[in-house]
């Protein structure tokens, strides 16, 4: 039976801005346990590059969602909604408040939003259409799609072919105009979210941590530096041995040192296994590192800009967690 309203909060921002450590902090504020919104933190034994919370730390705090799956197992979006869901009914049944903390985005939206899969894909069409963006322009698909699905027309640049072709597809498989579809979509998510939780209205209060460019590279660097201080190297070589011997998949043939297609990939992690393959130096590990690791902060940013309800806490280089989390509790209450 339903009753009432209950409130998820969510606590964001670029990677290094320091939200894990406000995240604890606000947690002990306001009764609330953590679920992680991290998508290399689900990964069994990726510790120093992810930089999960300490054991002492989820002593203090229960954290949720790390420490799902081992680093060559798939974890998609969809599992980690279902994963969240049923953690923060779980808390939430306990009679604990819910804090997510993490910089994925896309975790984020997902959560909130819901899931559209929509029909499967029709590969002879998108062809179609293709050949007709080269002959007839872009222009003339966008325009065809306002025709058929005026608000997804109005959402969507005309220049993004992928996503025209797309919305073009669902019409064409369906009948119905993919906004229509996503919105019936979208209150069928919630109904089903109410239900779960037991509760009329769900509300999302969600709040960015946001530092000023300078000082997020030199946190960014700093802890980068830590991470390879920290064992990073001999943290990916065991990871790659335990791999070997465990998993059921294969390397791909030029590579000694792998941890399967999506771990690869985390941050800092893939350029130690090109170090470790002998594609790179390690200075140059460490560098690239760097570098990467400020060109995705750059790309959380732009999510966290563009979603709908966020709130920013602009951050001053001496202002640390404490101040983060007290701030973050006023904006969130």
């Amino acid at each position: 039976m339903c009753s009432g309203e209950i409130t998820l909060r969510f606590l964001t921002g670029p990677t290094a801005c320091g939200k894990s450590e406000a995240g604890i902090l606000l947690a002990e504020e306001l009764g609330a346990e953590i679920i992680s919104m991290d998508s290399m933190a689900v990964y069994r034994g990726m510790n120093v590059g992810t930089a999960k919370p300490s054991p002492e730390q989820r002593k203090r705090v229960p954290h949720h969602l790390i420490d799902v799956v081992d680093p060559w197992q798939s974890y998609s979006v969809a599992r980690y909604v279902g994963d969240a869901e049923d953690a923060a009914a779980g808390i939430l049944s306990q009679g604990r408040q819910v804090l997510f903390v993490g910089g994925t985005g896309l975790y984020l939206k997902r959560f909130v939003e819901g899931i559209f899969s929509g029909p499967k894909a029709d590969m002879a069409f998108r062809r179609e259409c293709r050949e007709r963006a080269i002959c007839e322009g872009m222009d003339a698909l966008h325009e065809e799609l306002r025709q058929v699905d005026a608000r997804s027309a109005e959402r969507i640049h005309p220049n993004d072919a992928l996503r025209i072709i797309r919305a073009l597809e669902v019409y064409h498989l369906t009948g119905s105009a993919m906004s229509e579809l996503q919105r019936k979509g979208r209150d069928e998510f919630e109904n089903r979210r109410r239900e779960k939780f037991g509760a009329e209205k769900i509300d999302y209060r969600m709040c960015a941590l946001v530092r000023e460019r300078t000082d997020l590279n030199r946190r960014i660097d700093e802890r980068v530096d830590r991470m390879f201080g920290a064992g990073l190297v001999d943290e990916v070589r065991e990871l790659c041995d335990t791999f070997r011997e465990h998993s059921a998949s294969r390397s791909p043939a030029d590579e000694r040192y792998y941890l399967g297609r999506q771990a690869s990939q985390a941050l800092g992690y893939g350029e130690v296994l090109n170090y470790l393959n002998g594609r790179i130096s390690l200075e140059q590990a460490v560098e690239q590192t760097k570098l990467h690791t400020r060109q995705f902060a750059t790309k959380q940013m732009t999510w966290f800009r563009n979603f709908p309800g966020m709130r920013y806490i602009e951050l001053n280089a001496d202002e640390e967690a404490d101040i983060a989390s007290a701030r973050a509790a006023r904006l969130l209450a």
